[in-house]
């Protein structure tokens, strides 16, 4: 797999295989060995070290954590590598992270949303509410701390990790022809 070789790839290497393996998550993987094989390597991504270790930039760290985190919440299921519950465990622990990324907090809680937690036992709900609770409330404050003023905001969005040109282009109007 390229994305978590132990081999030297260039991120933009690392990059095109997850968006692939992205892809096929959100189109399906009948093949039970396989899902969970893109389950661990999504999970993988996820964990913190894995841009230290790898030698990614912040951003393209971060770039990264988002579209394991797509992947992981398009098979709507609480299951991970981890057992029955792995992905949810996951997901929570990222929401009740405060120095992650606000943004991934905020994707980690709507994958939660899009899980069918019918079937989940035994787990500990009350905490998953008081962990989206803590994190609603952190968006409050955050908005709150944010003053109105075009200055600020410009401060604001310089504090912010640049984005790869890949993600501003995939939001870029289309050319015209």
């Amino acid at each position: 797999n390229f994305c978590t070789s132990d081999k030297e790839f260039p991120d933009y290497v690392r990059l095109g295989a997850l968006v692939g393996l992205t892809r096929h998550a959100a189109l399906g993987i009948e093949d039970e060995t396989l899902r969970n094989g893109v389950r661990k390597v999504f999970s993988t991504i996820l964990d913190p070290k894995y841009a230290t270790e790898k030698k990614l930039r912040p951003e393209i760290g971060e770039w990264f954590q988002l579209k394991a985190l797509e992947g992981l919440t398009s098979f709507k299921t609480p299951e991970g590598p981890d057992g029955p519950t792995g992905t949810l465990d996951l997901f929570k622990k990222m929401v009740d992270d405060d120095k992650l990324d606000f943004e991934l907090r905020a994707l980690a809680a709507r994958g939660i949303g899009a899980m069918d937690l019918t079937k989940v036992q035994n787990w500990d709900f009350v905490a998953l509410a008081t962990s989206l609770t803590t994190l609603a409330r952190d968006l409050a404050n955050r908005r709150i701390s944010t003053p109105n003023s075009s200055a600020n905001k410009s401060k604001a969005r310089r504090r912010r990790p640049a984005r790869p040109a890949v993600w501003a282009a995939r939001w870029a109007a289309p050319a015209a022809v």
